[in-house]
Parts: C-alpha cells; sequence; structure tokens
C-alpha cells in the first residue's frame, strides 16, 4: 500500500521527490500497522519501506508461465527492484535497505527443490540470478545460474525450446569463463553436458524411454515439428541434437581432467548415456558403477539405479543392497533426505529398472511412491507411470511372461470378471511390447468399457501402432486412417499433445493421394474423430487437425463425383464449431474457479479506465495466430491477462463439455431436415488453395456442390484472402452513402463475382419451387459477412429470401427443454460505459421505452439497469431486449462486454463469460442493441466466441444483434416492430424478417437495415 498526504511536487526525479516526502512523514509505503507513528530521534515520523523480492519475483515467474510478460521484460522488472533499493538507500544512509537483505530471502529452502514446477522456477532462478547480478553478488549469482540450469535441463528434455537452450547457454558460458576453482568448475561443465544431452529427452533413459522401438514423447515431438517446418527455412530445434551431444561429450571429458572428482560418477555415467550407440558406452558406464560404489555413502540414488539398468554383470547381492538402500527407507524419509526432485528421478528410474527385469513387487513399491510423491510430471514421465500400472493391475492372476513365453488368449472360465479384465489389459499390454497389435486390439474388445487412463493410453498406443505397421486389429474402424485419428483423439484426451499431432501427421500427409472406397474411409474417420478434438491451449495441435480437415474438403471436392455427397457435410460438421456444439452440452451452469477470479482481479487493477471500440484488424484472422505482446507496460499486461482469463474459460468448458457423439448420422440426413422453404448454404475455405471456396448448397430435394477456385494467395493460412473481400464491404456499407444507398464502391463490392454466392440460374429456380428461406452456415470471414445485401443475378438476396445464420447442425434438430411463461423483459442504460471512456446515451433508455411499449411492458433504465438486474431477468423472461453499450475485446471474446449501470457491487460490466453462469433454457430469444453485438472472434477450428455464443451456450434459442454499429432511430424502428410482432403471436424469425423489410422500407441506407442478424440455437429446429 502506498499512502500520500498530498500531490507531489512536480519534479523529474519523482523518486528522489518520494523519498524526500517519505522523510518528512508525509508518505507510508508497505503493509500499514495501525498504532502509534514511529519517531526518529530527532523528533520527526519515521516510515518503513517493505521490499518484497520474493513475492515480487514469484508474480513475475506466474506472468511469464502465463505469457502475460515476456522474460526480458521479467528481468527488467527484476533488475527495477535494485534500482529501487538503491534510490531509497541513498536517500536514506541509516537505511536497512542493504542488497543482502533483498538476495537472501530469495534462497529459500523450499525453493531448492523444483518439484515437477520446472518452467516456474526455472524462471524463478533465472529471475534471481538477474537481482543478483544487479546487486553485485557474484557468489549468489553463481548459485542462482546452477539452479536456473538444474530447472532448465528437465525443461528442455520436456519441450526441446531454442529460446530455453539458448537462454540457459547463454548463462552457464559466463559462468564457465569466470570459474577458477576446480570444483565449482567441474559443477558448471556437467550441468552445461547435462543441458546439451537434454535436446535428445531425458536424462539416462528415463521416462517413456521404453517406447524407444516406436515412439516416444520426443520422438514424437520431433515428428511434429518436422511437419510444421516442412514447407519453410526453419528447422526443428530436435534436428540439433546430434552435434550439441558431441558438445557434451567434450565438456564431460574436460570436467573429468579437472582434479575435482566429487562428481566422478555422474560424470561417467553422463559420458555413457552420450556413448549410448557406441562401443565404449558399457566401460563408461562400469566405470561410472565402480566410482559410485567407493564413495563412501549413497548420495546419488537415482544415478545408482541407472547403473543398475545399464551395467552388466552386477553380482544379485549388490543389486539387493541397492534397492534396499533406496526403496527400504521409508519415502518421506526419504524425501527428507533427497528432495522431491531426486525422489521423482528415483521413481523414473525404479519404474524402468522394475519393467526390465519383470520385478513386479519392486513395481508396486515404486507406483506407490509415485502416487505419493507431491509432484508434477511431465508428459514423458507421466506416460511411464500410467502404463506401468498395466502390469500391477488389482485382482491380476497372471505373471509378466517371459521373453520367449507365447501370450495368452484364453483364460479360465472360473475367474472372476475383475480378475478377467485384468488379464486381458495386462496381456495386451504384452501385445503391445512386442509389436503384436492385432492381437492387442483384440483382447480389448473383449472388455467392457473403461475409459480409465491406462485403457486410453493402450488403446492409443495399439491402434498408432497397428497404423504404422500395416497390421489392422478386428472392428469397425476404417484402416489405418481411423487407426490414426483414433490414436490422436485418445493421446489428446490424455493431454499427450505431441502424441496426438504425430499421429495425425501420416494422414495429413498422404491423404492427397487417396482415392475411390480408402478415400471415403479416410473420410469417414475425420467425420468421426475430428468433432471431438479440443484445441484450446494447444494452437499447434489446432493446425495439423486444420490440415487435416481442410485437405480432406479439397479431396472430397476433387473426388465429388464418386463419393456420396453427404460426406461433404460431414466434413463441414468436423472442421466448423464442433467446440460451440459441445460447450452447449455443458454440465450445469459455469462457475468460475479461484485461479480465473485471481486474474481478473490482477486485471482489474492494471487496467485503464477506458473502453475500446471498433472492430479488430485482427477480427477476420483466426484468433489463434493473435501474437502476444511482451508486458512493456501496463496496457500490454492487461491485454495479455484478457487473454489469458479468456484462455482459461476455454478451459473451464473444455472440462465441462460432453463429448460429441453424432448417432443420429445428422451429416448424412441434414437434408430431411429441411422444409421444402429452405436452403442451407454451407461454405468452407480450405486454407492455402488460392483463395478458393467451397459452397454445398442442401435442399430437401438435393445437394449440390459448387466450388469457386480463387485467385487469392496462399502465404497466410490463417487469413483467408476472402477476408480481405469480407472487411472491404463491411467498410464501404458502414461509410455515408451520402444520395444514395450504398457507397458506388460498396455497390460493385456487393455483386462481386469473387464472392462465394454465385450459383447461376439456382436462385431462380429455387424461388420458382417456392423457396423463400437461406439457413445459412458460414466459415471464417464469412461470419461478417452482411449475406442479406450480397447481389446475385441482379437482384439483392434481400429481396426473396429471409437468411438467418446457424452454428452447427445441431441448431436443426429439436431439443426438449423448458418452456417458460411468456414475457418480454426490456433493459437500457444511458450511463453504461460511462466509466471506461463512453459517453451517456440517454437515447438508448428512450429506445428501451418505445420497445416496451410495443410489447406492454415498463422498460428498466437508469439506476435499475444493473448487472444484476439484467442476469435476475434472462433468469425468468421467455424474451429479452437489451439496448447498452456494447465492446467486442479483439484479444478475449469471451471478455466480449456490455454496459449496463455500476451500483454499489460492481461497475456495471457484463462478459460473454457471465452469461454461461446462468441456466438460459426457455428463453426463445434475445435481441442486442449495442455496437457489434453479433460479432466474436472464431479459431482455426472455426469455434466463434463472444456474446451470441456465451448465451448459445448457456441455452438461449436464437439471438439477434448487429454486424456493426447501427444509428438509434432505424436500430429502434426495427426492434419496435420486431417485438411487437412476437407480442401478437408472431414466429420469432417471421418477426425478424417484416422487421428488416419494415426497416428498409423507412430507412433504405444498407448501413441502417443490413447489420441485424438472426443466429439460432437449439429450439424446435431451425430447419423448418
Amino acid at each position: 500500500m502506498l499512502v500520500v498526504s498530498h500531490v507531489l511536487p512536480a519534479t523529474d526525479d519523482p523518486l528522489s521527490a518520494l523519498a524526500f516526502e517519505t522523510q518528512r512523514g508525509m508518505v507510508c509505503a508497505g503493509p500499514v500497522r495501525f498504532g502509534e507513528a514511529g519517531q526518529a530521534e530527532h523528533g520527526e515520523p519515521t516510515a518503513t519501506f517493505l521490499i518484497d523480492p520474493v513475492g515480487q519475483l514469484m508474480e513475475l515467474a506466474l506472468f511469464v508461465c502465463d505469457r502475460i510478460l515476456s522474460l526480458d521484460e521479467a528481468k527488467r522488472q527484476a533488475r527495477e527492484m535494485e534500482r529501487i533499493r538503491r534510490a531509497l538507500a541513498e536517500q536514506d544512509t541509516a537505511s536497512t535497505l542493504r542488497a543482502e537483505t533483498m538476495v537472501d530471502p530469495l534462497f529459500r529452502d523450499e525453493f531448492l527443490d523444483h518439484g515437477g514446477l520446472v518452467e516456474f522456477m526455472y524462471v524463478y532462478w533465472r529471475l534471481v540470478a538477474e537481482v543478483a547480478e544487479a546487486c553485485g553478488k557474484k557468489a549468489a549469482w553463481r548459485v542462482a545460474t546452477l539452479h536456473t540450469l538444474e530447472c532448465a535441463i528437465p525443461l528442455l528434455a520436456d519441450r526441446c525450446e531454442r529460446t530455453v537452450y539458448e537462454e540457459s547457454d547463454a548463462l552457464v558460458s559466463r559462468l564457465i569463463d569466470g570459474l577458477s576453482d576446480p570444483i565449482e568448475l567441474e559443477a558448471a561443465l556437467l550441468a552445461s553436458a547435462r543441458l546439451r544431452t537434454a535436446t535428445r529427452g531425458p536424462e539416462d533413459f528415463a521416462a517413456d524411454d521404453y517406447s524407444r522401438v516406436m515412439q516416444t514423447t520426443w520422438s514424437a515431438r520431433l515428428t511434429a515439428d518436422l511437419y510444421r517446418t516442412w514447407f519453410t527455412d526453419e528447422e526443428p530445434f530436435q534436428a540439433e541434437s546430434h552435434h550439441l551431444v558431441v558438445e557434451a561429450g567434450r565438456l564431460v571429458v574436460r570436467a573429468l581432467e579437472l582434479d575435482g572428482g566429487a562428481r566422478r560418477p555422474r560424470l561417467l555415467a553422463s559420458l555413457a548415456q552420450i556413448l549410448a550407440d557406441e562401443r565404449e558406452f558399457q566401460d563408461a558406464a562400469s566405470a561410472a558403477f565402480s566410482a559410485l560404489l567407493s564413495l563412501p555413502a549413497l548420495r546419488e540414488p537415482d544415478l545408482a539405479l541407472f547403473l543398475l539398468r545399464v551395467v552388466d554383470g552386477i553380482p544379485p547381492e549388490t543389486v539387493g543392497e541397492l534397492l534396499s538402500a533406496v526403496f527400504g527407507t521409508p519415502m518421506t524419509d526419504f524425501v527428507a533426505a533427497h528432495g522431491r526432485t531426486t525422489t521423482a528421478k528415483v521413481i523414473s528410474q525404479g519404474v524402468n529398472l522394475a519393467r526390465e527385469r519383470a520385478d513386479r513387487p519392486l513395481l508396486r513399491t515404486v507406483l506407490d511412491w509415485a502416487e505419493r510423491l507431491d509432484a508434477r510430471w511431465d508428459s514423458a514421465h507421466r506416460r511411464q507411470l500410467i502404463e506401468a500400472r498395466l502390469h500391477v493391475l488389482p485382482d491380476d492372476p497372471i505373471e509378466c511372461p517371459g521373453p520367449d513365453q507365447a501370450l495368452a488368449v484364453s483364460f479360465p472360465e472360473s475367474w472372476t470378471p475383475g480378475q478377467r479384465s485384468a488379464a486381458l489389459l495386462h496381456t495386451a499390454a504384452h501385445a503391445r511390447d512386442r509389436r503384436q497389435p492385432a492381437l492387442g486390439l483384440a483382447l480389448l474388445q473383449q472388455l467392457s468399457d473403461d475409459e480409465s487412463e491406462a485403457v486410453r493410453l493402450l488403446t492409443a498406443d495399439l491402434y498408432h501402432q497397428a497404423a504404422e505397421s500395416g497390421d489392422a486389429g478386428p472392428g469397425p474402424v476404417p484402416f489405418p486412417w481411423g487407426y490414426y485419428t483414433y490414436a490422436a483423439l485418445a493421446y489428446a484426451s490424455l493431454g499427450f499433445e505431441e502424441l496426438a499431432r504425430a499421429s495425425l501427421v501420416p494422414f495429413v500427409q498422404r491423404l492427397g493421394n487417396l482415392r475411390g472406397e480408402e478415400l471415403r474411409g479416410a473420410l469417414y474417420a475425420v467425420i468421426v474423430d475430428l468433432p471431438n478434438f479440443d484445441t484450446s491451449g494447444v494452437p499447434e495441435l489446432g493446425e495439423v487437425l486444420r490440415d487435416l480437415v481442410h485437405s480432406a474438403i479439397w479431396q472430397m471436392a476433387a473426388e465429388s463425383e464418386t463419393l456420396p455427397m453427404a460426406l461433404m457435410i460431414g466434413l463441414h460438421q468436423a472442421g466448423k464449431g464442433s467446440q460451440l456444439g459441445a460447450w452447449s452440452r455443458i454440465k450445469g451452469p459455469l462457475a468460475l474457479p479461484p485461479h480465473i477470479q485471481h486474474f481478473i482481479g490482477k486485471l482489474l487493477d492494471r487496467e485503464q479506465p477506458a473502453a475500446s471500440s471498433g472492430t479488430s484488424p485482427n477480427l477476420l484472422t483466426v484468433l489463434d495466430s493473435d501474437h502476444r505482446p511482451g508486458g512493456l507496460d501496463d496496457a500490454q499486461v492487461a491485454q495479455n491477462l484478457r487473454w489469458r482469463i479468456s484462455a482459461f474459460v476455454d478451459e473451464e468448458l473444455r472440462g465441462r463439455a460432453t463429448p460429441f457423439v453424432d448417432d443420429q448420422h445428422l451429416w448424412a440426413k441434414a437434408h430431411e431436415l429441411l422444409d421444402d422453404r429452405t436452403v442451407l448454404l454451407t461454405w468452407f475455405l480450405p486454407a492455402a488453395v488460392n483463395g478458393a471456396a467451397v459452397l454445398l448448397a442442401v435442399t430437401r430435394q438435393s445437394r449440390e456442390l459448387i466450388v469457386h477456385l480463387g485467385d487469392g494467395s496462399d502465404e497466410n493460412s490463417d487469413r483467408h484472402p476472402v477476408a480481405d473481400l469480407v472487411a472491404a464491404i463491411r467498410t464501404e456499407v458502414e461509410r455515408d452513402p451520402l444520395f444514395a444507398d450504398v457507397t458506388p464502391e460498396g455497390g460493385r463490392l456487393l455483386e462481386s463475382g469473387d464472392l462465394p454466392l454465385d450459383l447461376g440460374e439456382r436462385w431462380a429456380e429455387w424461388r420458382a419451387r417456392g423457396k423463400d428461406r437461406i439457413l445459412a452456415w458460414p466459415h471464417g470471414a464469412l461470419h461478417y459477412l452482411p449475406i442479406p445485401l450480397c447481389r446475385t443475378g441482379g437482384r439483392m438476396i434481400a429481396d426473396d429470401w429471409t437468411v438467418t445464420t446457424i452454428a452447427g447442425l445441431e441448431a436443426l434438430t429439436p431439443a426438449e427443454g423448458p418452456v417458460r411463461p411468456r414475457r418480454t423483459a426490456v433493459l437500457a442504460s444511458a450511463p453504461g460505459g460511462v466509466p471506461y471512456g463512453l459517453h451517456r446515451e440517454p437515447a438508448l433508455e428512450e429506445h428501451a421505452r418505445k420497445v416496451a411499449k410495443a410489447v406492454d411492458a415498463d422498460a428498466v433504465t437508469g439506476p435499475a439497469a444493473t448487472r444484476d438486474r439484467l442476469l435476475t431477468e434472462l433468469s425468468t423472461a421467455d424474451v429479452v431486449h437489451i439496448a447498452v453499450h456494447g465492446t467486442l475485446d479483439q484479444d478475449a471474446p469471451w471478455l466480449h462486454c456490455l454496459y449496463l449501470t455500476p451500483d454499489s457491487d460492481d461497475d456495471g460490466r457484463v462478459f460473454a463469460y457471465d452469461f454461461l453462469a446462468i441456466d438460459l433454457r426457455g428463453v426463445r430469444l434475445v435481441t442486442l442493441a449495442a455496437c457489434e453485438s453479433a460479432l466474436g472472434r472464431f479459431d482455426r477450428a472455426d469455434n466463434v466466441r463472444g456474446i451470441p455464443s456465451a448465451l448459445i451456450t448457456a441455452g438461449a434459442q436464437a439471438v439477434v444483434g448487429c454486424l456493426w454499429p447501427v444509428r438509434t432511430e432505424p436500430a429502434t424502428h426495427f426492434y419496435h416492430h420486431m417485438h411487437l410482432r412476437i407480442a401478437h403471436g408472431t414466429d420469432p424469425e417471421r418477426a425478424f424478417r417484416d422487421a428488416q423489410l419494415a426497416t428498409r422500407s423507412q430507412y433504405p441506407h444498407y448501413r441502417d437495415w443490413g447489420s441485424f442478424t438472426y443466429l439460432h440455437g437449439r429450439s424446435k429446429g431451425a430447419g423448418e
């Protein structure tokens, strides 16, 4: 807390002014204790400055891990702490603000053991090193540097990020150059060598090294990154591991030549790992084991277990003694003696040692330690532990078979169901180890439903192994393409994003060469499995999935004459907004957990009292591709906090959504769900196909495919060339047309043949058959195209057609839900948003009163139009109209905001995520008279986030909003007419069309009547 009694004098040195005023007793800083004021010897009041370096660095580290700050900016802020301390100390020569008092607390004992939080502790120690160097504490800097490297090594083994390596290598190189003491230099050289060997995976053949004959997590990452960089000059960092390991060998040899010797066993073991594929491997490993035994105590138990695994000819009694020395100790005592990090290494080595020796008692002990250890495991270690549990299942009556022993395929009838299930899983795990995937899958088919982590991992491994080996298993899954997608889906459900990406890469690379029945099977696999992938938080997986479905659609378009057209609808369902469908199946209203509330509090501390307005330049580009600023000022930090909060909401929805199971095969019978008036137009904008667009027109009688080849650039797969045309149309329509209905350029663009709307004579043919209703299912930038304003065949689409939109095929199916009593609630706030830089708008409340009069209700306005009142009305009314200021948050669409009247409890803002906390089933319609209220942001899977999505997710049956700001008069005319019609019993969609025509007649400028758009949720079925 900083308490200042008056305005400080203007000065070029505000810090000195602050210090001077503090000496006068006019400023209080730090924790405030109420009581008698302290007095200096000469009788003047004194102030105590409190600098909290630990809390400050921990918050900086958290912000770096959550991508709120860049590491460079966090380092700058860490150095700033010392500048502030020094400036304060210079103002008060008697001050106790010495450098030691700031540096020493940073080395608390509890920070010396990362316990699996390697990224957080890596950043923390890197910042400690920065503070120590700024304070001139060389010894502290050296210690902090070594701690940084101890955390960087497992982080690099897990992620293999070039930036982590380069940052750490620069640090350790400085350390080595400045050392002369042999013991310290030996430690630094060893750390530098281990940093290099970490680029090829976990140290000492730990974690999922058992999968080396197939696909380790590290090799999966390499496969995925090679695909990601296929068409670029960038090279995956893993590809450099070979020469870095050679460098590591030189560093180890240099360390062994020193007169230190304390780390000789570890150095020799590191040399053995470096020489893993060389003849000298066994010699180095044996020498390391001998050096380890010569030590007076077992100081490195993880190293002992590693050497037990790799050294030949160790006497059984020696093995027993070492195992007893490690696992004969109570785990709590072991952790107290060696720390959680070493204990985690011991567990990893112990699992692989037990597996290699088929020692099930030892494996049970090690897994028990893993269950009780408070550690966060990386992907490779999680995979190792999950897989190992298959070999010690409760009720398992069989032993691990020997290498020459055949696997059992049948079991005694006398066994209990639990024994039989355990035996089947155990045997299937060994089938996987022996590369017999067909047998393993056949065994798994005999199991009842089991969604445990171990079963999902085993299933994924077997399907991937079968696809790679060409060994098809039993069942209806299309081989091999369905095997790849099923494996990837199972891996992704476990959080193994690298394995999921690597499983999809062969499919993506070979899809373009498929034809006939093989292509049909591949497309079916995409249709069935892709809607269940959740890519929030994993943009790299989203890229691969996007490439897969876009390639599938383009291949389907090329082969459309030989394949059922229903497959194209299924591909659209798989590639467009599948998560929005899943969000509508969340289990109950969404309550934000404490960690999200914490970040919201941080945001409130930093955001400025101003509201952004106007659409984002990134609006028509996928959300996943947005660049995150480095957090150089409060505005950038607030921007990143908003993005992180929105991402947290995504994660919360993902955890609460139920899987997508289209057991009705909507894609195959979508035409049956349409009435005779309706045409479903569904677009897809394939990435990197020269601006092409695929349009599928579906009626009850037919399905027709139209491909627009386009001539755009394919340089940016995250922004389709049609986005530029949509942006130009929106700009021109919003301009003042002076004496016309739209600017000449706007008219030209709306009739442009570059728009994917040219259906030739089909428009006239449909009209001749009595069709007058378009259900639009847009994709990408087309979400923001005012389709009714576009012209085709010399006529505006709005002349003849009612145009509404759907978010997915689920909107076509009837949905059961509560029915609320008929009541329309109308709310408006003139002062809403004023604290955030928006002007007071009395016209909003006058607008609301006119709309309320149409439905014979009283508008809620002024001080009564609060956030709580809105949420209450949404919980009870069946139609709700909201007339307020609104802003689209370009960085965080779940923070898309409406501004109600502030009250004593809140600032009046209602965010998109707030609507997720209430049950809107039974709400027939929500209409929004707010700027850009129909907008949102879409990701690579075309999931649109924003207020309309939130309302639909929460259960609203339909939402009407605006694609751009509309003047008050036409907006009032539109909504008054629409709600009047609804109050007299007209269906909301029909009322929307009537209001559109009435407003067009009164206000013919395109910008006045063409902004309104109607989005269907789940109700009686949008197809009718």
